[in-house]
């Protein structure tokens, strides 16, 4: 699995140039299953698009709103004491879901992103963790539905085995 110190390229192949690449930033916050979560934004498409990023000194993951017209980063998604970062674009656009990729590399390797800051450790089911959603234009964000609000409704469901440490791995 991809470290801290192995960014990902962030392109674009010219479909009028003989699908030539061109390198547009990149990413620290990437692995090889689910890439960078990499999306187009619905609203505009043809020149906005959303990737996910690590913070190289801090470990947090982050997404970023990226104008192919201007080649730079128009926004970072950035939430301190809960660093989530995309999973899933709205169709209609306005927001996208997010997860904690930290909890990811820890419960499920493959999913995740390797040596990011997890405030969950030790915790099978948080209330500050599960499913969040970010406004793309306020950036104002929220947890839709918690690891504790998952525990809860599937607990009486396993004739009292406990509710194992929870991880959601896709959101679209």
């Amino acid at each position: 699995m991809p470290g801290p110190g192995e960014p990902a390229d962030a392109v674009l192949l010219d479909t009028n140039n003989d699908f030539a690449v061109e390198k547009i930033d990149e990413s620290c916050g990437w692995n090889p299953q689910q890439g960078t979560m990499f999306y187009w934004n619905p609203d505009p498409a043809t020149s906005q698009l959303l990737f996910n990023d690590r913070d190289p000194i801090t470990g947090k993951v982050f997404t970023v709103l990226y104008d192919i017209g201007t080649r730079t980063r128009l926004r970072e998604y950035r939430y301190e004491d809960t660093p989530f970062a995309n999973s899933g674009v709205a169709q209609g656009g306005g927001w996208f879901c997010g997860l904690n990729y930290a909890r990811l590399a820890r419960l499920r390797t493959v999913t995740g992103y390797v040596g990011t800051w997890d405030w969950t450790g030790g915790i099978d089911h948080p209330e500050d963790d599960g499913i969040f959603r970010a406004n793309l234009g306020s950036g104002a964000m929220e947890v839709i539905v918690s690891f504790a609000q998952l525990a809860q409704a599937i607990d009486p469901t396993l004739d009292g085995d406990g509710v194992g440490a929870l991880f959601i791995n896709h959101t679209l």
